[in-house]
C-alpha cells in the first residue's frame, strides 16, 4: 500500500502509515518532503521501521501545532504553508508515484 501525502507535515504524516503498519498492512510513505523539518520526518520514518520514497524539495515541511483547551477539550490547529513546489519537483513526484502504485 502507498500513503501519499503531497502537504506533508512533521507530526501527522506518519499517522496512518503507522496504523497501517501495526495493522500488518506493509506501506511505502510518499510525497514531497524538504528542508531540516524534512529531514527530522525521514529520521522519524526511518526510526519507526516505516519505508519511504519522499521527493525532496527546495522548501522545507511544514509543522502543524494543536492546541487543546483543558476546559473543554475542544482542539485547534495551527497549519504551516507547505513548500512551493517547482515544476522540476512535481515532474519528479508524479514520475516516482506511477511506479509506486501498482
Amino acid at each position: 500500500m502507498v500513503t501519499v501525502t503531497l502537504n506533508a507535515a512533521l507530526d501527522v504524516t506518519c499517522v496512518v502509515a503507522r496504523v497501517l503498519s501495526a495493522l500488518g498492512q506493509p506501506t511505502v510513505v510518499t510525497g514531497l518532503c524538504g528542508g531540516p523539518t524534512g529531514r527530522l520526518l525521514r529520521n522519524e520514518l526511518r526510526s519507526a521501521g516505516l519505508a519511504e520514497e519522499l521527493v525532496p524539495v527546495a522548501g522545507d515541511l511544514r509543522r502543524t501545532l494543536t492546541v487543546v483547551s483543558r476546559d473543554d477539550g475542544d482542539a485547534t490547529v495551527f497549519n504551516q504553508a507547505g513548500p512551493l513546489v517547482q515544476p522540476p519537483e512535481w515532474a519528479e513526484f508524479t514520475s516516482r508515484s506511477v511506479e509506486l502504485v501498482p
